[in-house]
């Protein structure tokens, strides 16, 4: 007797939980048997069978809204959290050229922003003081 009473009360309360939790399908469930008993069974218009299909496209159309919607959120946060680890993995980069220098990708140092010819008389200096040097 027990497990009669038990199992009646489980499915009272997955209904009652499903009712609760799911609103909009249990509207969506109603009204489709509502449209669905008129057109097929008390009115067989073309009138009420098109309002049966358009609550069925009704629900289906919220049903993909609500996914797309997850989708553009979830890839919002995947955006945002790739867009802030990307800030803060190139955080030494932007305080080195916010105060006026280059960042030298391959020794991960800030040097000082030179011309091409300050460039250019650097090597020069630097080849002349090997030349002076070596002699």
């Amino acid at each position: 007797m027990r497990d009669g009473v038990s199992k009646k009360s489980a499915w009272w309360k997955r209904i009652l939980k499903f009712v609760v939790f799911s609103p909009i399908k249990v509207i969506f469930i109603l009204a489709l048997l509502y449209f669905g008993a008129q057109a097929y069974l008390f009115d067989p218009s073309f009138t009420s069978k098109t309002a049966f299909f358009l609550v069925v496209g009704l629900w289906i159309l919220v049903t993909l809204v609500k996914h797309v919607l997850f989708i553009i959120v979830v890839l919002g946060i995947l955006g945002g959290g790739a867009w802030w680890y990307y800030q803060y993995s190139h955080q030494e980069q932007k305080q080195c050229e916010e105060q006026g220098g280059y960042w030298n990708s391959n020794t991960q140092v800030c040097e000082e922003k030179v011309s091409p010819m300050g460039k250019f008389k650097k090597i020069f200096d630097k080849v002349t003081q090997d030349k002076i040097n070596s002699k």
